[in-house]
C-alpha cells in the first residue's frame, strides 16, 4: 500500500510528477557517474604509478650487495635477483648503467635486438653515433684500489623500453652483469612483497624509503584528491537539501490532501520519503552504469595523453560509501524538509 502511493507520487503524469522526478534521477545519475570517473582517474595516476616504480625502478625491498642465493631460500614464492648499478657518461649524455644478467625481472621490454651488449631505449639512441657505437665512461676499481674514470667502447645491441616510459627509460642503459667493471655497488631486490623489516640485519630498504621524497609527494597528492572529494560530498549535500526541497515543496497539494483523508503522519512521511528514496535509487543506479559505459573512453583519452595503458576501474568501495552517504543525508533532510511542509500545509488547511 505504502510502497505503491510512494511508486504513484514518484512518477505519477499528474502535477508532472513524472517529468521532475527523471530531471531528479538525472541530477544524481550525473553527480555519481562524475564522482566515480573523478576517483577512478586519480587512483589509477597514483596507483598506476606507484605499481611502476616498484616494477621497473625502485623494488619492494632492496639490499645491499649480492645475496640473492640467501634471500631465495628465505622466501622461495618472491622473486629475487640481483644487479649492478653505476653512474655513467655515455658519449656526454649522463646516465645510470644497470649491469644484469638472465635473472633480472626490472620490466624491460626489448623492442629490437637482445641483452649481449649495450642495451638502450630510443631517446638514448637518437643521441648516439649512427655506427650505433659510443664511448661509455664510468668509474671502476683500479690497480690502486681507487675508484678511477675509465672508458669503454660499446656498441648497442639491442633497445628497450618500460612501463615508467621517458621518465626511466631517457636515464637508465642496461649492459650485461658480466661486462660489470670491479668495484661497482651490487644490489639484490626483492619483489612481490616489502620485507625490509625483516632483512633488517642485511641493510634491507624499502621502495618507500628509497623513494622517499616521491612517495611523500603522492601521499600529499593523495591528500589533496581527498580534499577534493571531501569538497565534492558537501556541494552534493547542498545539492541534495537543495533537491529534496523541491520534492517536498511540489507534493504540498498531496500531503494536505492526505492530512485531510486522516492518514498517520508516520505513514505519511514513509510514504513521501520511499518516494524520494525511487527517485534516488534510479538515480544511483543510473549513475554507476554511465560511469561504466564512460570509463573505457575515459582510459583511451588517459592513453592519448600520458602514452601509457591506463586501464580504468569502477571504484567499488567508493561507490558503496557514496551511495550510503547519498541515502542517509536524504533520511536526514527528508525528515526535516517533511515536517516543515507538513506545517505548512496543515495552516493551508485549517486557513491559519
Amino acid at each position: 500500500m505504502i510502497f505503491s502511493l510512494a511508486f504513484r507520487y514518484s512518477f505519477s503524469s499528474t502535477g508532472r510528477h513524472r517529468a521532475r522526478s527523471i530531471r531528479l534521477a538525472l541530477t544524481v545519475a550525473v553527480s555519481i557517474a562524475a564522482v566515480l570517473i573523478v576517483i577512478s582517474v586519480m587512483e589509477a595516476l597514483q596507483e598506476g604509478r606507484l605499481e611502476r616504480i616498484r616494477a621497473v625502478r625502485s623494488f619492494d625491498t632492496i639490499v645491499p650487495g649480492n645475496h640473492a642465493d640467501e634471500i631465495r631460500e628465505l622466501y622461495p614464492d618472491l622473486e629475487v635477483f640481483s644487479y649492478g648499478e653505476a653512474e655513467a657518461l655515455i658519449s656526454g649524455r649522463a646516465v645510470r648503467v644497470r649491469f644484469i644478467d638472465e635473472d633480472y625481472d626490472g620490466g624491460v621490454i626489448m623492442l629490437q635486438g637482445n641483452q649481449e651488449g649495450l642495451v638502450v631505449s630510443y631517446p638514448v639512441m637518437l643521441s648516439l653515433p649512427e655506427s650505433g657505437s659510443a664511448s661509455l665512461l664510468l668509474l671502476s676499481k683500479g690497480r690502486s684500489g681507487r675508484m678511477l674514470p675509465s672508458s669503454v667502447d660499446v656498441s648497442v645491441s639491442g633497445i628497450f623500453t618500460t612501463a615508467m616510459g621517458r621518465e626511466f627509460d631517457g636515464i637508465y642503459v642496461f649492459m650485461p652483469l658480466s661486462a660489470m667493471p670491479e668495484g661497482v655497488s651490487m644490489h639484490t631486490a626483492v619483489k612481490g612483497r616489502d620485507v625490509s623489516s625483516e632483512l633488517q640485519m642485511m641493510g634491507a630498504e624499502s621502495w618507500k624509503k628509497s623513494e622517499s621524497a616521491l612517495y611523500s609527494a603522492l601521499m600529499l597528492e593523495k591528500l589533496m584528491m581527498y580534499m577534493v572529494l571531501f569538497l565534492l560530498f558537501i556541494i552534493i549535500a547542498v545539492s541534495m537539501k537543495q533537491m529534496i526541497r523541491i520534492f517536498y515543496r511540489e507534493r504540498r497539494a498531496e500531503i494536505a490532501e492526505l492530512m485531510i483523508l486522516g492518514m498517520e503522519r508516520g505513514r505519511m512521511h514513509l510514504s513521501f520519503f520511499l518516494s524520494f528514496m525511487i527517485v534516488l535509487i534510479l538515480g544511483i543506479a543510473v549513475g554507476y552504469l554511465s560511469a561504466r559505459l564512460l570509463l573505457s573512453p575515459a582510459g583511451i583519452y588517459l592513453d592519448s595523453i600520458l602514452h601509457r595503458g591506463s586501464e580504468l576501474f569502477i571504484p567499488y568501495n567508493g561507490f558503496i560509501v557514496l551511495s550510503l552517504y547519498l541515502i542517509v543525508i536524504a533520511l536526514v533532510f527528508s525528515i526535516l524538509e517533511g515536517r516543515k511542509t507538513e506545517r505548512s500545509s496543515f495552516k493551508e488547511v485549517t486557513g491559519e
